[in-house]
């Protein structure tokens, strides 16, 4: 068998060599000569990576992770941008996950069609918006750099592709609850160094601000109150120690940076969504207390942020005069920040972004676009109601509840101005490294139903 299995990966072996040489070759013309001795000097490691991903693939979702929050190699591709090493593992990821189904299974299939459907069809809509965004919308502007444009597709590409990788490739319990302890070890030692006075100064150094973005502290939440609430395979004392790192993160969220909504509000949505889930009566209780707190908590929430709200809504009036253009597909990746002089801010001719990622996603991919982003999201939420019932005891069915509550989570976080897809002239490249734990947690989930069905879980 072990024989067999080597033989199946031959093909694969000089695909990706060949690739390799290309690829090299491509970088040689588009790089500075420092940057290709570094990559010549670091190509027998390569090696040897893409040899185990190639087995384990499993391990490179989880090596994603410590790369997103402690490693601060990059690789600039141009001017202000550079390649992180969660872009290039996914890059190297997608790559041998389409070569596996192509050149040794020979046979292109996806788990989960219903929800593979829109992610593909979000996919192609972008790559037509980025076609769609060459004409001349405004003749009195310019769009936006066509480096630019790339790599906002690519940011879209990429975060699409996380959740196509992890859904197919962990294939056994064992990496989804690596991903998942590695995720939350990683998150609460962060929060160790902010507690002890001696190495608090360090913490900022160690981890990438670009990974401590809103869906950090919703996946904390999500992941650790959904298997303290719905595991019930774990001791009293485990439950307890999760709880307790879910009080840790609500705290740091809401006092790290003072007046940033984004690091407690989604993370309070999440965690309000699995104590609901949990008792029927918390429920009922949490949902009159909404209904009578709202309008006071809405009013708080805006008032201590009120310029800032103003502005972001007058920020949407102006983008929405930019989609008049084109509202099927919007005006192109990126483009529309370049636009926005055209239309003065209170009086002010300058450029500014939507903070908001459905109005970047109309201004961007269009009507089109953000109805595929919202048909994927309700297929991912109508898949982890349906598991709930169906996830066996222990970490599934608390993973099941997990998922639910982080895409909750993730969406409060979107319609707050933080980036479920990163933005390229506001938080960049650098923002990948936080925004990928959502997809790479919610294709965690189609990966879970897949084993359900083999009864692997």
């Amino acid at each position: 068998m072990q024989r067999l299995q080597q033989q199946n990966y031959r093909p694969l072996v000089r695909v990706a060599v060949v690739l390799g040489v290309i690829l090299l070759a491509v970088a040689a013309a588009l790089v500075d000569s420092h940057t290709v001795s570094l990559i010549l000097m670091g190509l027998p490691i390569g090696i040897g990576i893409v040899l185990i991903f190639m087995r384990h693939p499993g391990l490179g979702l989880v090596a994603m992770i410590p790369a997103s929050f402690v490693i601060p190699f990059e690789i600039g591709v141009s001017s202000g941008s550079s390649l992180n090493p969660p872009m290039l593992i996914i890059m190297l990821m997608t790559g041998l996950w389409v070569l596996d189904m192509v050149v040794i299974k020979r046979r292109i299939a996806f788990n989960s069609p219903q929800i593979m459907l829109p992610a593909v069809v979000l996919i192609v809509i972008v790559i037509l918006a980025f076609i769609n965004g060459q004409l001349p919308w405004f003749a009195f502007a310019n769009k936006a750099p066509i480096t630019a444009q790339i790599g906002e597709v690519a940011l879209f590409v990429l975060s699409v592709s996380i959740f196509l990788v992890a859904a197919h490739q962990i294939k056994s319990l064992v990496w989804l609850k690596a991903i998942t302890w590695v995720y939350l070890g990683i998150g609460l030692f962060f929060f160790i160094m902010e507690t002890l006075p001696v190495i608090k100064a360090y913490s900022l150094r160690v981890y990438s601000y670009g990974a401590l973005t809103s869906l950090f502290w919703v996946w904390m939440v999500a992941l650790s109150l959904g298997q303290a609430l719905y595991n019930r395979h774990l001791l009293p004392w485990q439950r307890i120690g999760l709880i307790l790192v879910t009080l840790i993160t609500m705290f740091y969220g809401y006092t790290l940076i003072p007046g940033w909504k984004s690091g407690w509000v989604p993370a309070l949505a999440a965690a309000a969504v699995l104590i609901a889930l949990y008792s029927p009566k918390a429920a009922i209780a949490m949902v009159i207390g909404a209904v009578i707190s709202s309008p006071i908590f809405l009013l708080s929430l805006i008032s201590t942020d009120e310029y800032s709200y103003n502005t972001r809504v007058e920020a949407w009036l102006l983008i929405a005069q930019i989609v008049k253009a084109s509202p099927i597909l919007g005006v192109g990746p990126a483009n529309y920040y370049w636009y926005t002089p055209l239309f003065p801010i209170r009086g002010y001719a300058v450029q500014f972004n939507s903070h908001n990622q459905f109005v970047d996603l109309i201004a961007q991919v269009g009507l089109l676009g953000m109805g595929t982003f919202m048909w994927l999201m309700l297929a991912i939420g109508n898949l982890g109601w349906k598991l709930r019932r169906f996830a066996p005891e222990g970490f599934a069915r608390g993973y099941v509840y997990s998922a639910l509550a982080g895409l909750v989570g993730m969406l409060t976080a979107a319609m707050l101005g933080d980036w479920v897809i990163p933005f390229v002239y506001n938080v960049g490249f650098r923002g990948f490294r936080g925004s990928l734990f959502g997809w790479l947690f919610l294709g965690g989930l189609v990966a879970l139903e897949k084993m359900i069905e083999k009864g692997e879980a």
